[in-house]
């Protein structure tokens, strides 16, 4: 997991019960160049998080930043984004699993 940008913990009394972990994005996101202006990394740091890491209802999933940017591999299989209101932006076609080999 990359460097953690925020937590935020919703909790039921005195337990913890949802988190969402934000880290801040990656230079190059293949998606964001087709719905988002140009940003430097300064600009970007500033202004746009990337989930990491969810255990969240999703209407909590914008809590303090302008944008917030979602890659996940189970997208592919369950529009958890897109049910919780986010809109898909691309979806790279993975390549071919590989087999693992018996040392």
């Amino acid at each position: 997991m990359a460097a953690p940008r925020e937590i935020f913990c919703l909790n039921s009394g005195e337990e913890p019960c949802r988190v969402i972990v934000y880290t801040y994005p990656g230079a190059a996101v293949s998606g964001r160049r087709l719905i988002m202006p140009r940003m430097d990394m300064h600009e970007l740091n500033r202004r746009v998080s990337q989930i990491s890491r969810v255990v969240i209802h999703p209407k909590y999933r914008t809590i303090g930043t302008e944008y917030v940017e979602l890659s996940a591999v189970m997208a592919g299989y369950n529009p958890f984004a897109e049910k919780a209101g986010m809109t898909k932006v691309l979806e790279q076609q993975s390549s071919k699993p590989q087999k693992l080999r018996k040392p």
